[in-house]
């Protein structure tokens, strides 16, 4: 299991620095990466390891250990890493939130307002669709967190990730 090691301690991470210099020297993040330090670099790779493990993994990936000889799940770790590199790093990859949840949309006389509760406007761990595509086929749902299937398989979402089908509105079950 490779670990990175910052001011003393040992961290679980998908990839060591070393694999990550050499991936990265491909990727357009490579002069931000590059100027980081080995410790910088150890700690954007533990926080990469830490929002992987935050993702509902299917039976059989539910474990680090069973997750850290996946290729893809090692290379998904490195690209969240070298997004965190550079002055312009999305950080919301470790909340989910890329500008916290809407609360309030208006258009002309139109204004629709979100009521939600604490359980449901939660970050929810959302990945990069980059990231979705190269871990999606291990993840619970494909990687579509927080979306409940509907009947058929089709997905049913609302705007905050939460199946509107799911919601006790008190609709009527029939005669």
């Amino acid at each position: 299991m490779p670990t990175a090691t910052i001011s003393g301690n040992e961290y679980p991470v998908y990839s060591d620095v070393q694999t990550a210099d050499a991936y990265l020297a491909a990727s357009l993040a490579r002069s931000a990466w590059a100027a980081l330090s080995d410790d910088e670099k150890a700690i954007r790779l533990v926080e990469a390891t830490r929002a992987l493990d935050r993702q509902r993994w299917k039976s059989g990936y539910q474990t680090f250990a069973e997750r850290e000889s996946i290729v893809d799940i090692v290379n998904a770790s490195i690209v969240i890493a070298g997004s965190l590199a550079g002055e312009d790093a999305d950080e919301s990859i470790l909340t989910g939130e890329a500008s916290g949840p809407i609360k309030r949309l208006k258009a002309a006389s139109v204004e629709i307002e979100y009521h939600q509760t604490a359980a449901s406007s939660a970050p929810r761990g959302v990945l990069p669709a980059n990231v979705l595509a190269m871990i999606g086929a291990y993840l619970v749902n494909g990687g579509m967190q927080g979306v409940k299937r509907s009947i058929g398989g089709v997905f049913a979402g609302g705007t905050d990730g939460i199946s509107t089908a799911t919601q006790p509105w008190g609709f009527s079950k029939g005669i």
